[in-house]
């Protein structure tokens, strides 16, 4: 038996990385030097990315023999069926 894994956009990651890591909750207990969503961007960006690849690439790379089906999120929103 498998599983589906299914991938989002590495934009929208980062982008919600971003809000998060800039919520008032993460603010008050885990504050960092960025206050904004675009600070943090700007100085995350690349690593956001490098981190989702690898993420991903476990999965891609592995999913014949896990018997893993790749969806792809934009394609789910787009055209369930």
């Amino acid at each position: 038996m498998g599983f589906d894994y299914i991938i989002g956009d590495p934009r929208d990651r980062a982008l919600s990385a971003a809000n998060y890591y800039c919520s008032p909750y993460m603010k008050k207990y885990y504050p960092r030097i960025e206050t904004q969503p675009e600070e943090f961007l700007e100085k995350n960006f690349d690593q956001l990315i490098i981190n989702w690849v690898w993420h991903v690439f476990d999965y891609l790379k592995n999913s014949k023999d896990l018997n893993i089906q790749i969806l792809f999120f934009e394609s789910l929103v787009s055209n369930f069926s």
